[in-house]
């Protein structure tokens, strides 16, 4: 039932988004650019906004995932320890903040250096899923 639900409201969503693709031609700035010129000012305005929060949450979820993966490499699992940190290992939780704040830096210094620093970093990230 969950499944079948999560269809229909994909559907939907396909079906309206190419509903308001169609309505004109659009120039560029992606689905808020498009959405705001479709539906007006007022519900652009509201849909950015929603953007916005949905993708800082999506960003901070993905720093989480991407940490505890990390985490899990067997030569990093050396320097982790559950409960005694007397013994000059991390415990995860401080782990994961450490690598996730790393990786949030790289993103903010790729995004701060525009479209062709994306460009540099992205051809070698792409090799490396591959690896």
């Amino acid at each position: 039932l969950i499944f079948l639900i999560a269809e229909v409201l994909c559907v939907l969503t396909v079906l309206s988004l190419s509903a308001i693709i169609t309505n004109g031609d659009m120039a560029g700035g992606g689905s808020y650019y498009m959405i705001s010129r479709s539906l007006g000012p007022e519900f652009g305005g509201a849909i950015g906004i929603l953007f916005y929060v949905a993708y800082a949450f999506g960003a901070s979820f993905y720093f989480i995932g991407f940490a505890e993966g990390v985490a899990l490499l067997a030569p990093v699992q050396q320097f982790i320890c559950e409960g005694d940190t007397e013994t000059g290992c991390i415990s995860v939780d401080n782990f994961n903040r450490i690598v996730g704040f790393v990786a949030l830096a790289i993103c903010f210094g790729t995004a701060w250096g525009g479209a062709e620093a994306f460009t540099k970093v992205n051809v070698p990230l792409f090799v490396i899923q591959y690896l």
